[in-house]
């Protein structure tokens, strides 16, 4: 797993990117390129749900239901 620093330099540089519609970020040795704003915020919800993880944090899940009625 990649340090607490690592994961929230990645969510800084997705961020300054994020406006430009189309983003390449290096990360150490890798470089990433994302296609749009939707793949950057998948990104950083991801590296998100991966802070919460190292915090021992669980997701929180919502469960909406829902009944239309037809008369």
């Amino acid at each position: 797993m990649r340090s607490r620093e690592a994961i929230e330099a990645d969510i800084a540089a997705l961020r300054a990117q994020r406006g430009s519609g189309v983003a390449s970020i290096r990360s150490g040795e890798r470089m990433l390129t994302y296609r749009g704003e939707d793949d950057i915020a998948r990104a950083i919800g991801a590296l998100n749900d991966e802070l919460r993880r190292l915090d021992g944090r669980r997701r929180v899940r919502r469960l909406r239901v829902m009944q239309d009625r037809d008369y």
